[in-house]
């Protein structure tokens, strides 16, 4: 059985769940928009299950791309350039090994 939910439905689960502070109300839009997008680049052939716990364990939310490059960095990798030059370079970086997911505030990174 399937069953089509909203964005407010997916955003509930994770209430239900106890995962509500996992991630921003903003994140928990981005990701809905992204696993619905990849539904539907799959023509529906492959259906997602929400799993807020799974989600929890796959997508983490930062506030900015250095910030979440440097999850999987040293550090100092990043320090000699300016934040804005930092940020943009983190970004493609991110996007070279991931999904990242930008919303207002933040992105949404697809962990590895």
């Amino acid at each position: 059985m399937k069953k089509t939910i909203s964005k407010d439905d997916f955003r509930e689960s994770f209430k239900r769940a106890g995962r509500q502070s996992q991630f921003s109300y903003e994140a928990l839009g981005a990701i809905y928009d992204h696993l619905t997008d990849v539904e539907e680049d799959c023509e529906y052939e492959y259906e997602i299950e929400i799993d807020p716990i799974a989600i929890c364990c796959e997508f983490s939310e930062y506030d900015t791309p250095l910030e979440a490059a440097r999850q999987y960095t040293e550090p100092n990798s990043w320090k000699a350039m300016t934040d804005r030059d930092a940020n943009i370079s983190a970004l493609n970086w991110i996007l070279d090994r991931s999904t990242a997911l930008t919303f207002e505030g933040g992105l949404v990174v697809h962990d590895w």
